[in-house]
């Protein structure tokens, strides 16, 4: 017996609502009837009433609503609307088998036939749930686990005519709700079939390993097979299956959204109308999806060594368990209330979506049907509407305001950690200036609460998506306010704190909240049926006068105000949700540009031009030609901002075309982006561990919209502390940047490397400040860490493949940067830390011989002694090793380390880390003493006392308190210090990265030496944190970077200037590290980040940040464009004089405090030359 017809058994309750409908009928028709006089005595009426039942019964069971559908019969039964007629009711159908068992956590199976009859009156199913309140009995878990079941509505049909069908999803944050909390009477009494489902929520719904194990989304692949059932089985009801309108409130709107994006949901429905929520809020897009599974499993006691183990043992778990556990992931009053919820199944077989909404809207994959979407005027009663009354909960989150903020506006995995108190700040100040959080101005709470949790990214959706599609998108705001709102459920009063989310769906279907008694409210709710209604039936909503649709290009939001029944304006506005505000904080979210596709007809400000691109294109492909059509076009009255807004730059270079996408630069300037273009094959199988293979080209255009992957990497500064391996090793991915001007010549190149002493790190996409300036931006991705520096110091594996890879990708650029109107003669090498060691080893590789014309090399140089590697064939077996190779053989092991996941091959970078994440490139630069073609064939001081660097323009320097990488990581944590200070002569060989470069029985004493050198005989604490940094930076950094300048400006005719930088900004890669806001100084790569807009440091809001930003910009660009630096000074850079013994350098202190300065013991190198490291000796 299938589980349907235990069910159907089970419901062998016969129509006892059906018996008290025919009961009051004739009792009605009785006292109706003017010439009855009836009268009975107590056992006479007793006796009618029996034979009433009786008689009720079974005239109501054989005159019950059937339905015959290929799976099986269907009894429903009869209800009543609101104005009293009589429709068809099927309660508690099945579209899926229990998720319960094995089929936990899973995809739903579709439910199978029955054989008998199916009783459909059951309207209580529910599926588990952490409520947001508690039941009568003070629980807030409730529902079950078989919960897969829907319900359809019929009104009584005069005709045969198909009916028009509403398919209603459920809100309640993905967390809670049910489908029968809204009910059919209204609707009823048109003629539309209404819909409504239930849906795993919840850890049941939305948990997510992200991988093949729970790849997540089982909530909307449930919604997804509900809505092939009804577009499979709404015919046998009298609905027409190609008139399906969708539509939701608050994560039941956010669905109806996701279903345009999924090909799960493709051709079963028509339109879709989304209230208060889409999928680019904030709270629908679930992050760390696997760090929360496996703080799951610590809750309820399961394995996490292994994912799929820790999977059956979630399987056994009683599931009240695991939906209890939800609370620990709400740590603020249920906030975030969203924390297991849609997921990107980037590596799921059959992804409900496999990119973020934003991705798959810019790529043309949403589909092009008319959608319809709004919010509430107060959006931000949900969830403020629950404590704006409370004074002693207002008063905490005024005074906790800083560490509540990322819980309640959601930003707590969108934000780095060491931000969200400045976040916070900068928000509080926005909305409220230095007003306190109370009662009082408890309407602003509610305004910023709605603007970033609905309203800003509800604007954004509207905009991609009509931006993209043909169909159009109408847009709402609804302010209406009904003598009842949502908000008094959740305050616990009838105040009116105005329309809260929920308010308008509440008038349209039937509910606990709102019961339209006055006329006013009835009017209001009739409008609103009837634009329901008007889809459902046209696709076209029709509300009083012409609604606009969404105008995507218009700076303008247009959308359409309903103040109140016949009140409704089309009204514009500049910054809808503060939208500006909200776009200014690097929140990850919805990031992706919008793609622009050809052949879209954009309308200018002449209302007589109207301009199809896919015309203006042909044949425009080279970017000078571009730039003068674009002047023609100018000419002719086509704004400049219209034309580059809308074309997708298109570039050819002989391996084929090349499309990138529009941005905008930090002042507003229009600039090409091309990002993830491939300059290699993917070092993956037999070419791991090898040298880059040049890529051999693509057929037609390479759609190059967004930056490639991470290379694999053992970070230092994860999302998630507890799982330090991202990226994939398919990642040899560059990006350019290309400025929007009419040159007459060649744009300078500046090609930039990134840091994370060859371990971790990305190409820089944030171009955005550089594109302010005629230069164009190039950055790199390279192989790191094992995969980029393994070497087994011999043929088998040479190493320096993270360096070969940055070669190559310099050769692809100068062989292809004139397609995109840059100046292969003019590039300009830049990079900070292990990127500006880079920059150096250019000079010094024949590899790299003539692909560039001068370098800046910030904080890093090849001297350091992280930058030169001791003992790799050693490491190498100590890894073969450590991953069961065989060592005997280094063939026969690196096969095998062929064959081992990558993950399991990063992973084990951390043995080669005894303390912390030092020393901090166990992996790195060596010198390849076989080979036919090394990378360096001998150490760096070798290379240039022999002469054989490139004799180039060479600027390098260093901030202050370069040491505070590492040491920002433990000076605010007292635990590691004191961990430090008794360890001191243990730890300091990995940390100062001498455990090679001095012999063992040397360390202690050396340690010893140092320590008494800088700090005497003081402790290691939170007082001396300061010379401990100035320690460390002297020894990784400073004296080897000053050795470095030397001997390249005593071998070399060409320059070699030094720079010395002390500007603290608002905000410091310290922060990073340190997870807090103290000013420990000027920390390694401040300089550079100014240059780039980084995701931990925020663009420069202070005027005295901005003009040293402008200052460093003019800099760099100058040494692109003349090949001498520039800081707009009326003195002389002086370059570096090897034959002096006190070193001259440029200190940059401030944006007007730079100055030429003199010193003889720079960074107390006369110290640190009496002892003998094994490091840069002739």
């Amino acid at each position: 017996m299938t589980h349907s017809d235990l069910r159907a058994d089970r419901r062998l309750v016969h129509c006892a609502t059906n018996v008290n409908f025919c009961f009051k009928s004739i009792i009605c028709r009785l006292s109706e009837s003017k010439k009855a006089s009836i009268v009975l005595t107590e056992m006479e009426a007793l006796n009618v009433f029996l034979i009433i039942l009786i008689v009720g019964s079974c005239f109501c069971q054989d005159d019950s609503p059937k339905v015959s559908t290929p799976l099986g019969k269907i009894k429903g039964h009869y209800k009543i609307s609101t104005q009293g007629k009589q429709f068809e009711a099927y309660e508690g159908i099945p579209y899926a088998l229990p998720p319960i068992a094995e089929r936990r956590f899973q995809p739903p199976v579709p439910v199978k036939p029955w054989k008998n009859e199916l009783i459909a009156n059951n309207s209580n199913y529910s599926c588990m749930q952490h409520r947001r309140f508690p039941n009568v009995q003070g629980d807030f878990v409730s529902g079950d686990e078989d919960c897969l079941y829907l319900n359809i509505y019929v009104p009584i049909r005069k005709t045969n005519e198909s009916l028009p069908v509403i398919f209603w999803i459920h809100g309640g944050a993905f967390q809670y709700g049910t489908g029968l909390k809204f009910g059919p009477k209204y609707l009823m009494d048109y003629n539309v079939i209404l819909v409504t489902i239930n849906y795993r929520l919840g850890v049941l719904g939305f948990l997510s390993t992200e991988d093949q194990v729970v790849s997540g989304n089982m909530g909307l692949k449930d919604q997804s097979v509900a809505l092939r059932w009804i577009s499979d089985n709404i015919k046998y009801f009298g609905g027409d299956p190609k008139k399906v309108t969708l539509t939701g409130l608050s994560a039941g709107g956010a669905s109806v959204h996701y279903h345009y994006l999924s090909p799960m949901s493709a051709g079963l429905f028509s339109s879709g109308i989304s209230h208060s929520g889409t999928s680019f809020n904030c709270w629908t897009q679930t992050e760390n999806s696997r760090e929360k599974a496996l703080k799951l499993a610590e809750l309820v006691n399961c394995p996490t060594f292994d994912i799929r183990e820790m999977i059956k043992c979630f399987q056994n778990r009683p599931a009240r368990i695991l939906v209890t556990a939800e609370a620990e992931f709400m740590p603020w009053r249920f906030n975030p209330f969203t924390p297991f919820g849609p997921v990107a199944e980037r590596d799921a077989v059959n992804p409900f979506i496999d990119r973020s909404p934003i991705e798959i809207i810019n790529s043309g994959d949403v589909q092009d049907l008319p959608w319809v979407t709004g919010i509430t005027s107060e959006e931000g009663l949900y969830p403020v509407a629950e404590f704006a009354l409370n004074d002693k909960v207002l008063k905490e989150l005024d005074k906790d305001w800083e560490s509540i903020a990322p819980y309640l506006l959601d930003y707590y995995y969108t934000i780095p950690k060491y931000e969200h108190a400045y976040v916070a700040r900068v928000i509080r100040e926005h909305y409220f200036g230095n007003k306190t959080i109370s009662k009082e101005n408890v309407s602003t709470l509610i305004q910023l609460v709605g603007d970033r949790i609905f309203g800003a990214d509800a604007e954004k959706a509207a905009r991609t998506q009509a931006y993209v599609n043909k169909n159009p998108v109408w847009f709402f705001y609804y302010s209406h306010r009904a003598s009842h709102s949502v908000s008094d459920s959740l305050s616990n009063s009838s105040r009116n704190l105005g329309v809260c989310h929920g308010d308008d769906t509440s008038l349209i279907l039937e509910n606990r909240h709102i019961i339209p008694t006055r006329k006013p409210d009835i009017d209001m709710q009739k409008d609103l049926i009837k634009f329901w209604v008007t889809v459902a039936r046209t696709g076209i909503p029709k509300f009083g006068p012409k609604w606009l649709q969404v105008n995507p290009v218009k700076l303008n939001f247009d959308y359409l105000h309903i103040a109140g029944p016949g009140n409704f304006k089309t009204k514009a506005s500049p910054n809808f949700g503060q939208r500006i505000f909200w776009q200014s904080i690097n929140f990850d979210e919805n990031r992706e540009i919008i793609k622009h596709h050809l052949g879209y007809p954009v309308w200018n400000s002449s209302p007589d031009i109207s301009v199809n691109y896919i015309t203006l294109i042909v044949m425009v492909n080279s970017r000078q030609k571009r730039m003068k059509f674009i002047l023609l076009l100018l000419g002719f009255g086509i704004a400049k901002e219209a034309f580059t807004e809308h074309v997708p730059p298109i570039v050819q270079t002989p391996l084929g075309g090349i499309e990138g996408s529009i941005k905008k630069s930090y002042n507003g300037r229009t600039y090409a982006a091309y990002e993830g273009i491939p300059y290699a094959l993917p070092p993956m199988l037999e070419r791991r561990f090898q040298p880059p293979e040049p890529i051999t080209g693509w057929i037609g255009n390479l759609s190059a919209t967004k930056p490639g992957n991470l290379c694999i990497q053992y970070s230092h500064t994860p999302k998630n502390i507890d799982d330090r391996v991202i990226g994939d090793e398919d990642c040899l991915y560059l990006n350019v940047y290309v400025p929007y001007t009419v040159p007459e010549k060649q744009l300078p190149v500046i090609f930039s490397i990134h840091g994370g002493g060859f371990q971790f790190g990305e190409a820089d996409t944030g171009a955005k400040f550089l594109m302010d300036r005629d230069v164009i931006v190039v950055t790199i991705s390279y192989r790191l860490g094992i995969f980029g520096f393994l070497s087994t110091e011999d043929d088998i594996v040479l190493g320096n493949m993270g360096l070969k890879d940055q070669s190559m990708a310099l050769r692809w650029t100068s062989e292809n940067i004139q397609y995109f109107g840059g100046d292969p003669k003019k590039i300009t090498l830049i990079g900070i830390s292990a990127g500006g060691a880079s920059v150096h080893y250019h000079y010094l590789s024949p590899w790299s011989r003539r692909l560039f014309r001068n370098g800046i090399s910030f904080s890093g140089a090849t001297f350091g002694p992280g930058k030169q590697t001791e003992n790799a064939r050693e490491k190498a077996h100590e890894l073969g090793a450590l991953l069961g190779c065989p060592t005997e053989n280094t063939s026969e092991m690196v096969t095998c380390l062929r064959s081992r996941p990558a993950r399991s091959i990063s992973q084990a970078t951390k043995h080669f880390m005894p303390w912390l994440y030092n020393p901090f490139t166990p992996f790195g630069p060596v010198v390849e003493k076989t080979g036919n073609k090394p990378f360096v064939d001998r150490s760096p001081i070798e290379i240039i006392s022999s002469g054989d660097a490139a004799d180039l323009l060479w600027i390098t320097g260093l901030v202050s308190e370069e040491g505070l990488y590492p040491a920002a990581e433990f000076i605010n944590n007292d635990t590691l210090l004191q961990e430090l200070n008794d360890n001191w002569d243990n730890i300091a060989p990995h940390l100062l990265d001498y455990n090679y470069t001095i012999p063992l029985d040397m360390h202690a004493a050396v340690a010893r030496k140092i320590r008494n050198h800088y700090l005497g005989t003081k402790q290691i604490d939170w007082k001396t944190t300061q010379a401990l940094t100035y320690l460390i930076g002297d020894r990784l950094y400073a004296v080897d970077g000053e050795k470095a300048a030397r001997w390249q400006a005593k071998m070399n005719k060409s320059p070699v200037y030094f720079w010395y930088y002390s500007y603290r900004a608002l905000t410091s890669f310290s922060d990073v590290l340190s997870n807090s806001m103290n000013n420990y100084g000027v920390a390694h790569s401040d300089d550079f980040s100014l240059l780039f807009e980084e995701n931990y440091m925020y663009p420069p809001m202070r005027a005295s940040d901005r003009a040293m930003q402008e200052k460093m910009i003019d800099f760099v660009v100058s040494v692109a464009e003349k090949g001498s630096p520039d800081f707009g000074l009326d003195f002389e850079w002086k370059k570096l004089d090897p034959s002096k013994n006190e070193l001259e350098f440029l200190h940059i202190a401030g944006p007007d405090d730079i100055k030429m300065k003199t010193v003889s013991n720079f960074a107390e190198k006369r110290f640190w030359s009496t002892i003998d490291f094994n490091e840069n000796k002739l």
